[in-house]
């Protein structure tokens, strides 16, 4: 219990630092000395990756998912950790693949495809992919994507703030798709959880300009 605790409490940190953006090389340092001590404790080795892609360290970032991956059959850890912890390693390493080392990008999608609803990351890791092929005008593999990540919550529309990005994603998508009709939709539930957003406003702009479609912001 001890050495769960004790792991639990750097980890925990170390996430708390990442997602207020504040990642500093002691986060790596911590968690470097950690696995030295438990080198098949896979929450910490990724954890550890996390920390370098938040530092922008990607060729070590992808080094340490690349690793964790190779831990996949050799750690000691219970299933369901060892599970959530390769999982997500695939994730980032798929993240990685599509948007930093882009010779890798077909080994990045097929990372994406095999592991995305296995991934506890659900909606931001489905916006990063589908953005990705956004950007590859892969309209329709992208509105998929978007989808899930609008949906994701047992298939329903949820009105909540944090549905606002993912929602003029897939309006911007579908504006591309030429599915003017649902993407007007999309827009304006976005307009009904936040009234001033600027780019559900200037997506919805399009259409009382012009009756074609053109070119949508995107976010």
């Amino acid at each position: 219990m001890t050495v769960y605790r004790a792991t639990k409490s750097i980890i925990e940190s170390i996430k708390g630092n990442i997602n207020r953006k504040d990642v500093r090389p002691s986060d790596a340092a911590r968690l470097i000395g950690w696995l030295q001590r438990r080198p098949d404790d896979l929450k910490a080795h990724l954890a550890l990756g996390r920390t370098y892609l938040a530092l922008k360290r990607y060729d070590q970032a992808r080094r340490q998912f690349e690793h964790l991956v190779s831990l996949e059959n050799a750690s000691t850890t219970t299933p369901e950790e060892k599970q959530g912890a390769v999982v997500d390693g695939k994730i980032h390493l798929a993240l990685l693949y599509t948007e930093y080392f882009i010779e890798r990008a077909a080994e990045g999608e097929a990372l994406y495809v095999a592991n995305l609803n296995r991934s506890q990351g659900h909606r931001e890791h489905h916006t990063r992919f589908a953005t990705y092929l956004y950007g590859q005008s892969r309209y329709e593999e992208a509105e998929r994507y978007f989808r899930n990540a609008v949906f994701w919550d047992r298939g329903k529309l949820k009105p909540r703030r944090d549905n606002i990005t993912p929602l003029n994603n897939l309006g911007a998508c579908l504006i591309a798709s030429g599915k003017a009709e649902e993407a007007q939709e999309m827009l304006r539930a976005v307009l009904q959880l936040d009234p001033g957003n600027e780019i559900a406003r200037d997506n919805l702009s399009v259409f009382s300009a012009t009756e074609s479609v053109l070119e949508p912001a995107f976010p």
